[in-house]
């Protein structure tokens, strides 16, 4: 490099020069240009250039950037003068990688807006009302969502009315999920694995319901031995218990609530209150059957009950019963009853 003719004259010599990539042209940035002779270091600019002040003689250039080759030039330096460089992209092998796995629905949800999910972990983090966890009423406390009412277990979303929810448990429908005139919700929280809040983007499969869906899942996993939870709350006990009736395959869960309200009216002097019945229970089973571990067959059945009786000269009936076929069958029978009673009961098989 330089003109021979110089050699001598001067003990060094300015070198100018730039750097590019080999396959493209482009200029390369950032780059360290060691010399190894001089041990003397330069960055390339934003255009690739650098400069560098060495003594005459024999040296060699090393390139290094990230994910490009290193590269090492000897050179011979006479004289000042330019020189231009070349770099290669470096190319890494890998082994092969198969990824399998197997999507449900709530991994397909996991990445939809405006989706609020809870798991059982979460649940027992949520308030509690009455001596349990409400999960209606905790819904309230998610953005977006409003109580319908002070004492109510209603809830609007984002301006819509509370009859424009779709409330489901393990995929069936819920019109009226609570008790006692909205105080108390029909669902133990003991009993549920996760809840999922969906409030815009609702797929198809969940119907016409314009605000929201919450979908309330009780789990179908195989206990590995006999569990026993419950409670005492105010107004209400529960309890729920899960056995393995054939280890990993077979297994049955049992919860249920029931109020004394009934026996505090009757203790009561007053002779109208102690005619009077004010109470409510409700019932859940599921029966789950595991074969292998990609197939399973899950029984699952409701029943609530309210009962309230404060006049004997009012009758009023209403009996509603829908059935279809999705997944399975369902049953959902709904009855008022004389007296005021209010009895719901359904069962899936899916």
């Amino acid at each position: 490099m330089g003109n021979f003719l110089d050699y001598g004259k001067h003990a060094t010599a300015d070198i100018e020069g730039f750097l590019v990539d080999g396959k493209t042209g482009e200029p390369v940035s950032g780059a360290v240009i060691n010399d190894a002779n001089s041990n003397i270091n330069v960055i390339t600019d934003k255009n690739g250039k650098f400069s560098l002040t060495l003594p005459v003689g024999e040296h060699e250039l090393a390139v290094k950037f990230f994910g490009y080759e290193e590269s090492r030039t000897k050179i011979k330096i006479f004289g000042k003068g330019t020189l231009k460089l070349e770099i290669f992209e470096k190319s890494v092998n890998l082994d092969e990688v198969i990824v399998r796995a197997q999507m449900d629905q709530h991994n397909s949800m996991r990445n939809q807006m405006s989706m609020v999910r809870i798991d059982a972990k979460g649940i027992k983090e949520l308030p509690v009302s009455m001596g349990e966890t409400d999960i209606i009423k905790s819904v309230t406390l998610m953005p977006g969502v409003q109580s319908a009412g002070e004492f109510g277990t209603g809830f609007n979303v984002r301006g819509g009315s509370a009859d424009q929810n779709l409330v489901l448990i393990e995929d069936l429908p819920v019109f009226n999920p609570s008790h006692v005139f909205g105080l108390i919700s029909i669902i133990n929280p003991d009993d549920v694995a996760n809840i999922t809040l969906l409030k815009a983007g609702i797929p198809a499969r969940y119907g016409e319901k314009a605000s929201s869906v919450l979908d309330i899942k009780m789990g179908t996993s195989q206990p590995e031995k006999l569990t026993a939870k419950g409670g005492i709350g105010i107004i209400n006990s529960r309890l729920c218990i899960k056995t393995p009736l054939w280890k990993n395959k077979l297994s049955l869960k049992l919860s249920g609530r029931s109020s004394y309200s009934d026996w505090l009216l009757h203790q009561l002097p007053d002779a109208d209150l102690q005619k009077s019945n004010a109470g409510f229970y409700d019932l859940n089973g599921m029966l789950v059957f595991t074969p292998n571990p990609f197939n399973r067959i899950s029984l699952f059945a409701y029943n609530s009950f309210d009962n309230f009786i404060f006049s004997n000269t009012t009758q009023y009936k209403y009996a509603n019963k829908i059935g279809r076929d999705e997944n399975g069958s369902m049953f959902l029978e709904i009855h008022f009853h004389p007296q005021r009673c209010l009895e719901r009961a359904f069962i899936t098989l899916k």
